[in-house]
């Protein structure tokens, strides 16, 4: 149909933006609905997205933490292993065997000019180890052996042992190492 405006030119131009306006407003109506719903079906699955890999990262510091733990453990077990098979050694040793100084050769050497008299480990960890030297030479070189091996805290003999030259009868006190004691 055929429509003719016999409105003045000012008023036709009044019209005109106010259907340009209508248009435009239309338009950003529409735009915000668009918005809108996409908002509404898109903002759940972003938040779950969120919050699943935070909660995985979390999961993935804890799981880095537990392998960590679980070196150290096995470190620690495979250590105790080894201790508890030199105890069954030593044990299954002096269950059979008459003597202890291959037992002695075990925790460390004794030495030439040193004989064993007695050694004595008590259930705290302390040793009395009792012998005689021939030298004060000797009896120093086995002082630092003692002091050497790494199965024990410390180490004590006493003065008038280490100020004789020769023939010297000795007694020294140490503390073992606690993966050592029995």
């Amino acid at each position: 149909m055929l429509s003719l405006n016999l409105l003045p030119p000012k008023e036709k131009q009044t019209v005109r933006i106010r259907e340009a306006a209508e248009a435009v407003g239309f338009f950003a109506m529409l735009a915000l609905f668009v918005l809108a719903v996409g908002i509404f079906f898109l903002l759940p699955p972003f938040l779950l997205t969120h919050f699943a890999v935070r909660e995985l990262r979390h999961s993935l510091d804890v799981e880095e933490q537990e392998g960590v733990n679980r070196r150290g453990v096995r470190v620690a077990l495979a250590e105790a292993k080894k201790t508890r098979t030199a105890l069954g050694e030593i044990r299954a040793y002096a269950a059979h065997a008459p003597g202890a100084g291959l037992i002695l050769g075990r925790f460390f050497p004794v030495g030439e000019g040193i004989t064993m008299l007695s050694f004595v480990i008590r259930a705290g960890g302390d040793v009395v180890v009792e012998g005689h030297a021939a030298t004060r030479e000797q009896l120093l070189i086995f002082e630092e052996t003692l002091r050497a091996s790494d199965q024990f805290l410390e180490v004590s003999f006493p003065l008038e042992d280490i100020v004789r030259e020769s023939n010297i009868r000795f007694s020294a006190k140490a503390k073992l190492k606690p993966p050592y004691q029995f």
